[in-house]
């Protein structure tokens, strides 16, 4: 699967990525969650105002009979302290265990005793595609 779409220009962005399936094979319904895992996480330092595209590979086998599928892809334009903070809690998560890995600690803009977290924007844009799978004789 290709996610590719425009930069916004003259600003500095960051943007998380994914994507769902649902298949429906006869009466049966099916959602999977399409992880690009840290690949979810894009930036425009490499060209403003340029494209920015994300390849993953997915597979769920073969139907027993003809499947319609529903994928929603998903790209989220956030506020650096919010990609900040769920990029090194993913990273913790992903690493965790790891003995070769300083884990990182998440940013935080909530001021007070105790109070952890951030508080900011973001703009969810989706696309959806749907299509019908034959199966072959």
């Amino acid at each position: 699967m290709d996610i590719a779409f425009q930069d916004f220009a003259n600003e500095k962005n960051h943007y998380i990525i994914g994507a769902t399936a649902e298949l429906k094979e006869g009466e049966q319904v099916s959602y999977f969650p399409l992880d690009f895992e840290l690949n979810s996480f894009l930036t425009d330092a490499i060209g403003d105002g340029e494209t920015v595209s994300r390849y993953a590979t997915f597979s769920y086998g073969f139907p027993d009979e003809a499947v319609s599928v529903k994928i929603t892809l998903q790209v989220t334009n956030v506020e650096e302290i919010l990609y900040s903070n769920l990029r090194a809690s993913f990273l913790n998560d992903f690493n965790d265990g790891n003995p070769f890995v300083e884990y990182s600690i998440a940013p935080n803009n909530i001021e007070g005793d105790g109070g952890i977290g951030v508080f900011a924007g973001y703009q969810l844009t989706e696309k959806v595609i749907e299509y019908e799978l034959a199966t072959t004789p």
